[in-house]
Formats: C-alpha cells, structure tokens, sequence
C-alpha cells in the first residue's frame, strides 16, 4: 500500500466520521450486548432459551405466547442490527440515524440469535467465527476488529504482510499493517473500525 492511497481513502466522508467521532462508534451496540449479558434469566428460562435457540422459527412461534421469550427475541434482534447490515428488521431496531452496523456479515438470522443465547449461556460451545468475533468486537473494540469473517481475516493477512495467519495475532497484526501510516482516531475505540 502506498501512503498517498491511504490518505485518500482515508478523506471518504464515512472514515472522516469515524476518525473525528469522540465517541464509541458502536456504542450503543455495545450497550445493547452487555445489557443482554447482564440480563438476569431463571433457569427454567435458560433451559427453554438453549432449546429453542436451535430452532429459530419455533423460538419466534413460542415468542407469540410467551412474554420473556419475546423480550429476550426482542433484545436479540436489537443487537444484530447493530452486528449486520443484512438484519431483520434493522431498521426498527437499530438506533442510530445512519443505521450504521459493523459489517455485511452474510449470517443468518438463526444463526446471530443461537449464538447470542450460546454466547451468554453456554460460550464455551460457541467456536470462532463471524458472529463471535462481532460480540468480541462489541465488548473489546480496541483489541477486535469489524472484519467478522475468519476468511476474510486470513486473506487480509496472507495478502498484506505475506505472513501465515494467526486467528489469535489478527488484530495485532492489522494494527502492524497499517502503523508506518502514522493513522489517528479521536476515540482509540474506533482505531481498528477504521482499518
């Protein structure tokens, strides 16, 4: 990469936002995803919620009778629109005026709401991949990166630096990718956003 196609990609009007925004750029999915991992859940609910999670369409059935189901959906969804710009109902749920999201994930909706109730209920089934680097992103911004695809990582890796990927390394090796370019960001929280 040579410096003057960073500086100009760097002076996209959606890069400039993020470079000068003072705060988190995805805050407000960040609070969405911790208020889900605080949320306090019986375990009759916890074990319905494990249930269901592996069948979307009846968890959205069972989510017509059944308030807590349909609170927990609810909060589910609100968090994915902020993960994918593909999400159901993105525009109801997510928040922000520009509808921002972390990236085109190409996940299924059954997918992001299985993985939200494994990742708080049961994390240690749920592996690395797309939707598990989301919630990382959301909760460690400055240690995580938006490109949620491990493919997408490996390509990025192999192709820049010419190094063998290391799915733990990734984000350590973007930063080192892009450091001769001397880039800054207002809130360091949107350092790797930006790259």
């Amino acid at each position: 990469m040579q410096k003057e196609q960073i500086a100009d990609i760097l002076k996209n009007p959606k890069k400039q936002q993020i470079i000068a925004e003072s705060d988190f750029h995805f805050q407000k999915g960040q609070d969405a995803l911790k208020k889900w991992l605080d949320m306090k859940i019986s375990d009759g609910l916890k074990t319905q919620l494990l249930e269901l999670s592996k069948d979307y369409d009846q968890i959205q059935e069972e989510a017509k009778t059944n308030q807590e189901i349909k609170t927990v959906l609810e909060h589910l969804f609100e968090i994915i629109s902020y993960c994918d710009s593909k999400a159901k109902d993105k525009l109801i749920y997510n928040q922000y005026e520009d509808k921002r999201c972390l990236a085109m994930a190409f996940v299924r909706m059954n997918n992001w709401v299985e993985h939200l109730i494994l990742f708080k209920l049961n994390p240690t089934q749920l592996k690395v991949g797309s939707t598990k680097n989301a919630f990382n992103y959301l909760l460690d911004p400055g240690n995580n990166a938006t490109i949620l695809s491990e493919n997408h990582r490996e390509l990025i890796i192999k192709n820049l630096s010419k190094k063998e990927f290391d799915s733990v390394n990734f984000v350590n090796d973007l930063k080192s990718l892009f450091r001769e370019f001397n880039i800054s960001v207002k809130n360091p929280l949107n350092y790797t956003d930006l790259l």
